[in-house]
């Protein structure tokens, strides 16, 4: 049985090696002491905590209220070493300047115009979404359902879990327009 590497381990359990964890603290404490040193009404704020939960596509989220940053480690740990510097230089900036954004002007939008100014003023383009190349974690099933619409215009999909729970009899999926329960066509290519 083949062994799992350290990268392969800390995405299982969702941890990071002290390696990582701690390259990500450095980036914060720099953005940190950056901001403090731009906005001295900072000076107490003190460092956002971490945690590395958000998985799919998304490759950070900031909980301003909770002074909490959440981080993909499928990005931090990627094999792609653009990806990696990015998720260092544009990803966990990006989601300290909402932060810090809250912090300074409380109920601002996400992505309005103070984020936007704090975000030149830390030196970073102020940009919505990154542009990794997605590699899908796993493979998702889909399986193609029909109803009794007589305008369905496509199939409904159900993902494996729906699909077997409704082959199993353990619930029925029905569709919202008719009602008319969902019937099993063939599973998507």
């Amino acid at each position: 049985m083949r062994q799992m590497g350290e990268r392969e381990i800390a995405l299982v359990a969702g941890i990071p090696d002290k390696y990582t964890h701690d390259k990500v603290m450095q980036v914060i404490q720099d953005v940190h002491e950056q901001a403090c040193s731009l906005w001295s009404s900072l000076e107490e704020w003190p460092l956002p905590t971490v945690t590395y939960k958000v998985r799919g596509m998304t490759a950070g989220l900031a909980y301003q209220r909770e002074n909490r940053i959440c981080l993909n480690l499928d990005y931090l740990l990627s094999e792609n070493s653009q990806v990696q510097q990015d998720m260092y230089e544009d990803t966990i900036p990006h989601e300290m300047a909402h932060i810090i954004t809250h912090q300074l002007y409380p109920g601002a939008s996400a992505h309005g115009e103070s984020w936007k100014n704090v975000m030149r003023k830390l030196g970073q383009v102020p940009s919505r979404c990154h542009q990794y190349e997605v590699v899908r974690a796993r493979n998702t099933r889909k399986f193609l359902y029909s109803c009794e619409c007589r305008h369905m215009t496509r199939p409904h999909q159900l993902g494996l879990n729906r699909h077997k729970k409704q082959q199993n009899g353990e619930k029925v999926f029905v569709c919202v327009r008719c009602g008319g329960e969902l019937r099993f066509l063939k599973e998507k290519e």
